[in-house]
């Protein structure tokens, strides 16, 4: 999360990286975020440039901030639905082939919806 501090006002972060606390110049806690979970595990928050994070102590961050592959996966699944699909079929059904493709961008979508992406990274 990007977070853009007014000049003087810090972020701190408890000694176990459970909570964040954005305190203003003048000593006044705006908000606090408790107990980070990455995907359902205890993690610890850090910031750094700006940015405030949650990983699980002890890894990388990387797998266990987000999965690339997920998305990577999914991007390619609309690339290829859209191309393979949709543009043959708009193309076919001239002049109506905007509604044909956009019916099949919807059953595209609808498909990407209930596929779980994010069991690629386990």
């Amino acid at each position: 999360m990007e977070l853009d501090l007014a000049p003087g006002d810090e972020l701190r972060i408890s000694d176990d990286g459970s909570t964040a606390t954005w305190v203003t110049a003048g000593g006044v806690e705006l908000i606090e975020f408790n107990k980070p979970e990455v995907d359902g595990v205890d993690a610890a928050f850090s910031f750094d440039a700006g940015r405030l994070t949650a990983a699980v102590p002890g890894s990388s961050g990387l797998e266990t901030m987000s999965c690339w592959q997920s998305k990577a996966t999914e991007i390619g699944w609309n690339v290829l639905w859209s191309g393979l699909v949709c543009v043959p079929l708009g193309i076919g059904t001239a002049p109506a082939g905007g509604a044909a493709g956009f019916a099949c961008s919807v059953a595209g979508s609808g498909v990407s919806t209930f596929v779980p992406w994010e069991d690629i990274c386990g």
